[in-house]
């Protein structure tokens, strides 16, 4: 009966608003149907430009979904990062589709070695300039801190 309630609540979170999402994972963050609503629910961060939340969302469905959901959330952060112009992170899941996801079917029909080979040709490095640190202008601060202030170790970088 309960794994009954459940679905009808992640279908409805599936149908709702992305706080309806928020809930329903704060709710049931590991029952097997989280899975796709926690798909969508990384959609809605991204469209709202939550790039890490959204990666932990999808990256979490990798780890522990299904071998389809895998795939369909590798996919998924590789284009979302591709998006956000870290081209070589969204390479190196490109590949990770290709070797871990090889032989999974995705909903277009096609294998992950068969999306990863067209990412990768999509996806060129060349004429890719070399990210560097962007250090903001005021500068930067890091401080360690022990108990006690027995091990105190102060930084500044400034600009």
């Amino acid at each position: 009966m309960l794994f009954r309630s459940v679905a009808e609540l992640a279908r409805r979170a599936l149908e709702g608003s992305a706080e309806d999402r928020r809930r329903f994972l704060d709710r049931f963050p590991d029952q097997p149907q989280s899975d796709e609503v926690r798909l969508k629910y990384a959609d809605d961060l991204a469209a709202d430009k939550h790039l890490a939340r959204a990666e932990f969302h999808l990256l979490r469905v990798a780890r522990r979904g299904s071998p389809a959901l895998g795939a369909r959330a590798v996919e998924r952060l590789a284009r979302l990062l591709e998006e956000f112009g870290l081209r070589e992170d969204a390479r190196a899941l490109a590949q990770t589709l290709g070797t871990r996801y090889r032989d999974v079917a995705l909903p277009d029909g096609r294998t992950g070695a068969q999306v990863s080979e067209s990412l990768l040709k999509d996806w060129s490095l060349e004429g890719v300039p070399a990210r560097g640190v962007v250090w903001p202008e005021a500068g930067l601060r890091t401080e360690r801190m022990a108990a006690n202030y027995q091990n105190y170790t102060s930084m500044e970088l400034g600009g």
